[in-house]
């Protein structure tokens, strides 16, 4: 299965999926939904992915201060919210390179019929 269908399924941009793959620590629950996608169970590669219970579970050490934890969750937060934004920009900035090509289209037919 191509990347691009991945990324579909998951409803996410391509962008965002290769930026999945660059993150050191990729929350289990990412990892959960890739494997759902592609039909492969990641939990006998990754063993914390078995008891994964909870979709904020990180596969941060437990022996981290609670603090670091939540700064850990506050990142990811609006880690996924710039992901969004950029996926949201990419669509708005293919939205008016399709009403460019349409103006430049309908530019040319009214010169021909002007003619």
């Amino acid at each position: 299965m191509s990347l691009t269908k991945v990324a579909l399924r998951l409803d996410i941009s391509r962008r965002t999926l290769y930026q999945w793959f660059t993150y050191d620590n990729l929350s289990l629950s990412k990892v959960e939904r890739i494997g759902a996608v592609i039909n492969h169970d990641f939990s006998q590669e990754l063993t914390e992915l078995s008891n994964f219970v909870n979709e904020h579970e990180y596969k941060y050490g437990s022996a981290m201060p609670p603090d670091y934890k939540k700064t850990l969750l506050e990142r990811d937060k609006y880690l996924k919210m710039y992901h969004d934004l950029i996926d949201k920009h990419t669509k708005a900035l293919e939205k008016i390179v399709q009403l460019q090509e349409e103006v430049s289209s309908l530019k040319l037919e009214l010169n021909q019929i002007r003619k």
